[in-house]
């Protein structure tokens, strides 16, 4: 697929989304929106894809917001703009597959909800991380405020959201916002190394452990432990479980095949 703001690209098992808009730090405008959502049409469509990672060409991951399509003065604009983000970083956050955001530079703003809305975090050493919305009037908007309050607790998520302070990779990870922090030149390898390892165990397995990670947040522990029993009972009828199982006695790797 060709796109103009974001590269698109299919791998042996997994999918590999570049922000492509390195002449504004991959700032996210309308048309960037619109091709990513036509690059998740099409990666929903593929069965055999079991992974994504997301991200940035150049020094950025996303420097946020496009500032110049900021509607001000206009609150049903907002609105529609809000939408529109909103409903990109939901469709991330609720796909199947597990996500991965490579984080190469600057993820603020738009760009650290992006972040914070897949699954996992890896971050160069170059990367900086803030929620600086507040220091051009607004509120961080893309799902920023639901999702850092679960990452690093309310208290902390607040000092960042009032404060707008940058954090640093390190940083970032000893808060938890980050799972782990390598050189710039390595970023990329261990984003597809740990998404390789992913790819090689169980998809359907995999799918449901996100699903009650996901849902188990807002459950209480007796939903939660019931929604685990009922995922492992239908993982016990498929192919992969007896796969799984018969390598395991034979001492070899395990092949799934997502049923």
């Amino acid at each position: 697929m060709k796109f103009e703001t974001i590269i698109f690209e299919y791998k042996e098992k997994y999918a590999i989304l570049t922000m492509n808009r390195p002449q504004a730090m991959n700032a996210l405008n309308h048309q960037t929106l619109r091709e990513m959502n036509e690059a998740l049409d099409d990666l929903e469509a593929q069965r055999d894809v079991r992974g994504l990672i997301i991200t940035g060409a150049g020094k950025s991951f996303v420097a946020g917001a496009d500032i110049p399509e900021i509607p001000v003065g206009d609150a049903e604009g907002e609105r529609r703009g809000v939408i529109e983000a909103q409903q990109v970083m939901g469709r991330i956050s609720s796909l199947e597959i597990p996500t991965i955001a490579a984080v190469n530079g600057y993820a603020l703003g738009g760009g650290n909800e992006l972040a914070m809305a897949c699954d996992i975090r890896i971050a160069s050493t170059q990367a900086t991380f803030a929620q600086p919305e507040v220091t051009l009037g607004v509120n961080a908007c893309y799902g920023g405020t639901w999702r850092l309050a679960r990452l690093v607790g309310p208290a902390v998520a607040k000092e960042l959201l009032f404060t707008a302070r940058r954090l640093s990779a390190e940083e970032a990870r000893e808060l938890g916002m980050v799972n782990r922090v390598v050189e710039p030149d390595r970023l990329m390898e261990e984003a597809e190394g740990m998404m390789a390892r992913i790819c090689d165990m169980a998809p359907i397995a995999i799918r449901y452990s996100k699903i009650a990670v996901d849902c188990g947040l807002e459950m209480s522990l007796p939903q939660a432990f019931a929604m685990e029993r009922e995922m492992a009972a239908l993982c016990a009828v498929t192919e992969d479980l007896r796969l799984g199982v018969e390598a395991f006695h034979e001492k070899k790797k395990a092949v799934f095949i997502n049923r």
